[in-house]
């Protein structure tokens, strides 16, 4: 039984087969085989000897990465040839397993040579492009069930969105997005740039949210803004007023900064411009309002009028008929 010794120092690199050995002589020591000890109790079965310097292990060093290590290089024909059997095994068992590029790569469950489309279709992943530290760009697949900002949900940025349906985690989905660009409240199909579907309604309680519209503008108080509703049996309505326990309505101003208002007329010629007939609000002589509240050139409709139902007008202080200038009586 051969038995040969070679000591020295030789620096390692974790995860490489590589040894270097300071001012070697392998060669010229007739190392061509052997097992390498370093003082660390770490080594293995040397594969190859490069040069007087430098040998290949079979297996990578599993050690920290060191320089200035003692070693030992023993040459013993029985345990030699046990061990480099035993280690060229394990090598080509691995190698049968996975095409893995070092021992430490396939301890850290880094595969090289694996189809990665080939994993993401069969885990269901989807086609993940891109996926840094601060960033994932995901170009095919569905995500369910993820908080957007980690444990504190926090906004995200889409660069472009299509949604069936966001949901508010109560009876459906609150926005929908669809791949025209549309945008739907509670509309799952949206029809319009914004469609927003809600509850029917004849008109709201004034001091109150019974009966509000699908719509509610406000600004930075909510206990008053503008609402838009639709009725059940088809018209559609607007009131500006309080829906908390104040029961006020406001008023509502249509073009504030100039402009005329026309009613099926595209081009209006005065403030208000109809294009059909006009009808004013009927009343008694006894139920009329007060001419000065109201203001001069406030028209109105008396039914009982003596000379009989006429149009009249306020003057700012007396209603008159619209016929003669007469006081109603």
């Amino acid at each position: 039984m051969a038995v040969l010794n070679v000591t020295g120092t030789a620096s390692v690199t974790n995860g490489s087969t590589t040894v270097t050995i300071v001012g070697g002589n392998l060669v010229a020591a007739g190392v061509t085989a052997g097992i390498f000890f370093a003082e660390t109790g770490l080594g293995g079965a040397i594969g190859t000897v490069n040069s007087n310097t430098e040998l290949d292990l079979v297996l990578p060093y599993a050690g920290t990465t060191d320089t200035g290590l003692d070693f030992t290089i023993s040459i013993d024909s029985a345990v030699l040839e046990i061990a480099t059997s035993n280690a060229r095994a394990v090598a080509a068992l691995l190698d049968q397993i996975n095409p893995i590029a070092s021992f430490t790569t396939f301890s850290n469950g880094l595969m090289e040579n694996v189809d990665a489309g080939e994993w993401r279709t069969g885990l269901e992943l989807g086609s993940i492009a891109t996926q840094a530290a601060n960033a994932v760009t995901i170009t095919g697949g569905a995500m369910n069930g993820v908080t957007i900002g980690g444990s504190t949900p926090a906004p995200g940025t889409f660069t472009a969105l299509t949604s069936t349906g966001i949901d508010d985690n109560a009876t459906g989905n609150a926005i929908t997005i669809s791949a025209s660009n549309l945008v739907g409240f509670g509309a799952s199909n949206p029809r319009a740039r914004l469609e927003i579907a809600g509850s029917y309604s004849d008109g709201p309680t004034l001091g109150s949210t019974t009966g509000m519209g699908t719509a509610y503008y406000r600004a930075s108080d909510p206990g008053f803004g503008l609402q838009f509703g639709v009725s059940a049996t088809g018209y559609s309505w607007i009131q500006e007023g309080r829906i908390d326990t104040a029961a006020v309505a406001y008023g509502l101003m249509l073009q504030p900064a100039g402009g005329k208002v026309g009613i099926r007329k595209t081009a209006a010629t005065c403030e208000l411009d109809v294009n059909g007939a006009i009808r004013c609000g009927s009343y008694t002589v006894g139920t009329v309002p007060s001419a000065s509240s109201v203001g001069a050139g406030t028209m109105i409709y008396v039914t009982n009028e003596a000379g009989g139902a006429t149009p009249a007008f306020s003057d700012g202080t007396n209603w008159r008929r619209a016929s003669d200038r007469a006081i109603i009586s």
